[in-house]
Order: C-alpha cells, then structure tokens, then sequence
C-alpha cells in the first residue's frame, strides 16, 4: 500500500514537472511577432504615399496574415511631421523607425552618389537584374546603417514649364527658371538663370514675371495650383524620380529568412504596379491641363538630341564632382 502510495506519488510529480515544463516552454513555440514602423517623406495625403500604403504596406500585411499568422505588424506611423524628410534616413538607421519610403534627394548629405539615379534609362526591375540593388545595398550597409529594399520611381519625368513658348534651347537662354538643388547644373548648361525659391512662392513669382518658368514632375502641378499661371509644356522630360524603400539594417537582420522573401517579393511586385498607376496618373493630369489651355511644345528631333545631351552631361558631371567612385559604378548599372 505504502508502495504504490509512494509509485503514485512520484507519477504525479513527474506529470506535474512536464506540465509546467511544457507551460513554461509553450510561448517560445509560438510564432513571434515583428513589428515594422513606417514613414514616409511626404504626407499621407499624397496620391502616391496613399498609393504606397495601399499597394505595399497593406499588401504585405494581408500576405503574412495569409502565408504567416500573427508574425508581421506593419504600422504606418505617418509622413515629415513625425520626422522631417532630411532626418528620416537618421531615424531609420538608428532604429527610431523601421522602414521608410523617400526620395535619395533626402540623403543626398550622406550618400551625394545616388542622385544620378535621376538619369536612369532602366526599368527598377532592369535596375535589379543587373546588379544595381546589391550594389547600392552595399554602400547603405556601410554609410546608413540601412538595407536597401527597392527603387520603386514614379515612373514619372520631370519637365520644363514655361510662361512663354520656344522653338528651341537658344530660346531658354537668360530665362529665369525655378528649381531645385539637383536641377541647378541643367538649366545652367542650357544658359538659363536657374532660381531656388519654395514652391508655395512660385505662383506669385509666375504670375509677377520674376521667373518664367519650372522644372518638375507634371503631377505636382496641379497640387501646387500652378496650372493657371503655366502656359507651355515643354516635351521631352528630363529624368525621373528614383523613389525608394529603406530598411534599418538591425530590423532587417533580425527577421527571420521567410519574411525577409515575403518583403523582397511584395516589393518588387509593388515597384511594377506603383509605375502603372502613376503612367494614369500622368495621362489625366496631362489631358487636364490640355483642357486648361496649356500648350505642348515637342521640341524638334535635332534639338530633342541637343536637349538631353547637355542636360544629362551636366547633370553626370555635376554628381561625379561629389563620389566619382560610387557614381561611375552606379552609371554602369543603369546606362543601356
């Protein structure tokens, strides 16, 4: 009796141990959960950060919900009023924030070689098949603290708009044209004034005659409500806008090999939809202000080849001045 008393007893100390051995252990068997926190370096608001959300950040999350419950969060936290533009690349290689969407023209301080992203002739797709992304995952590894996700350009030139028409480049000369900072050494090799002022200035400054003209990506335009002192468009367009994704490195390590895939796959697929949605974007941002009376100028075929030879020449030389090195690599990458 003692004996089996005693048997008993033991039996149930064991069970007892393999309960609490199991309860103890059973939460690390379940999946863990990681968090990526987002920003972007313009505001929610913006078509193409409202774009973003929907066909990157929304499509990932339903992908994992799918494929691996419960073990990605992705939070979009908001845009420049949480962190402006020009200090996001800091927050996210400090790990203040996990994955920004930006322009390269943000850290341009840090990494002054990928402006001449602007004078792709590639497809980010091309970019990648060639090598372009490890390449520059490279260079923000050791100057960022950052991995390189995806290029995903709006798809989207910029172009010259004009109060008054031309016939060819000689006729640009002495105009004052507005720009911004990577747009200077253009519209000084084609013998233009180029002048820096904020955008919400410009309109006054069209209206008043102080400049005669902008570079910018057309889907701006109308958001700045510049379309009324605008008369001519001029065609062709002069580069794109190599927008990108970045992670911070430290996040980026930590996840676990198949969420890194479900990552790289969604961005890729996001990079091919982003750029077919900004082509209509474009097509009825044109078609509006065509009903708004603005001119084409298409400029003709000897002075189209004129136009982007001193542009893209000048724009090269300019970035060259500041990373020979990276930017001669990188231009391998994305010259056809």
């Amino acid at each position: 009796m003692k004996k089996s008393s005693k048997t008993t007893q033991v039996l149930f100390l064991l069970s007892l141990s393999m309960f609490l051995f199991l309860g103890s252990v059973s939460p690390g068997l379940a999946a863990k959960t990681y968090t990526i926190n987002c920003i972007s370096a313009w505001p929610k608001g913006t078509f193409f950060v409202q774009n973003f959300i929907a066909s990157f950040i929304e499509r990932v999350q339903k992908a994992a919900d799918e494929k691996y419950p419960g073990e990605l969060k992705m939070r979009y936290k908001g845009g420049p009023e949480i962190v402006t533009a020009n200090e996001q690349i800091v927050a996210v290689g400090k790990g203040m924030v996990d994955l920004m969407y930006t322009s390269p023209s943000y850290y341009l301080s840090k990494m002054p070689e990928l402006d001449i992203l602007h004078m792709t002739e590639k497809q980010p797709w091309e970019e990648k098949a060639a090598g372009l992304y490890d390449y520059l995952n490279t260079l923000h590894n050791e100057k960022t603290n950052t991995y390189f996700l995806a290029r995903n350009g709006l798809g989207i030139m910029y172009n010259l708009f004009l109060t008054k028409p031309i016939e060819s480049m000689d006729d640009i000369k002495g105009m004052k044209i507005r720009v911004n900072p990577s747009t200077v050494p253009m519209m000084k090799a084609l013998g233009a004034v180029p002048i820096q002022m904020p955008p919400t200035d410009l309109y006054t400054a069209l209206e008043r005659g102080v400049v005669q003209g902008q570079v910018m990506p057309s889907y701006v335009l109308r958001a700045f409500g510049l379309v009324k002192v605008t008369k001519y468009m001029v065609f062709p367009g002069m580069f794109d806008s190599p927008n990108s994704i970045v992670v911070n490195l430290d996040t980026w390590k930590k996840l676990p090999k198949h969420l890194q895939e479900l990552l790289t796959e969604q961005a890729d697929i996001h990079t091919r939809q982003f750029i077919e949605f900004n082509k209509d974007v474009e097509q009825k941002e044109l078609a509006h202000y065509k009903e708004s009376g603005m001119i084409f100028i298409d400029l003709p075929p000897e002075e189209v080849d004129r136009f982007r030879k001193v542009t893209r020449e000048a724009f090269i030389q300019r970035v060259m001045d500041k990373a020979p090195v990276e930017t001669k690599k990188i231009l391998e990458y994305i010259t056809k």
